[in-house]
């Protein structure tokens, strides 16, 4: 559902707001943890280059 949505919006903003000189845009997805699993049956059918990582939600101290 939310792929749906997201690929929804950024179409119309690729038809409605960018400029012919603009590349497409593209969907960033930020999650808490990353599962593998999921990501791969939700993005499965997806055409586009799609690359996955994790990400910390807290600076590590030097």
């Amino acid at each position: 559902m939310l792929k749906g949505k997201i690929q929804f919006y950024l179409e119309a903003l690729d038809r409605d707001v960018k400029k012919p000189h603009e590349n497409p845009s593209v969907d960033i997805i930020l999650c808490k943890s990353k599962d593998e699993d999921v990501v791969e049956y939700a993005l499965s059918r997806n055409m586009s280059p799609t690359m996955i990582s994790e990400y910390r939600t807290k600076l590590i101290s030097f």
